[in-house]
């Protein structure tokens, strides 16, 4: 029994290895882009201040306020554990690889459910009809266009 499972991870040891390089060079791409939807966010929750004027629009700012929260906390994950295996020495690098890794990964999960999130507040928010309307100034309707590009293009 063990001989087969030793058997089928030394067969699929390489792809899934490649796999996850994969997964995992790509994440400073995706941290970049999430440090660029905080600052729409951002842009849109000072915006919107004072002017929200249904409890549509309190709860889609409320939403977001959540999600800008989420992308901060990854964020900071990510820069804290970059940081502290970079200023490790070579040996220490080798000993705390597999577990600097498995934290990468676990970041590429919160960014994957983040952008999931994001998506479907935008969907919410098409869905029950919450358009640039709802807001007073023409500065939001900027903002809210600005913010559905970037999730699209985040997406995408």
């Amino acid at each position: 029994m063990a001989d087969i499972v030793v058997s089928f991870l030394l067969n699929n040891l390489p792809r899934l290895l490649e796999d996850e390089f994969k997964l995992l060079s790509g994440l400073e791409d995706k941290i970049i882009s999430l440090t660029d939807e905080l600052k729409f966010i951002d842009l849109f929750l000072k915006s919107s201040e004072g002017k929200r004027s249904n409890d549509f629009v309190k709860l889609l700012v409320s939403q977001i306020r959540d999600v800008a929260h989420q992308v901060e906390d990854v964020i900071d994950i990510y820069i804290s554990n970059v940081t502290k295996h970079r200023n490790r020495n070579v040996f220490k690098k080798l000993l705390h690889f597999p577990p600097h890794v498995m934290e990468l990964h676990d970041v590429n999960v919160l960014i994957e459910k983040i952008k999931s999130r994001i998506d479907e507040i935008y969907k919410n928010k098409e869905r029950y009809g919450i358009g640039e309307g709802e807001f007073k100034s023409e500065e939001e309707v900027v903002v809210m266009e600005s913010l559905r590009i970037v999730v699209y293009f985040t997406m995408h």
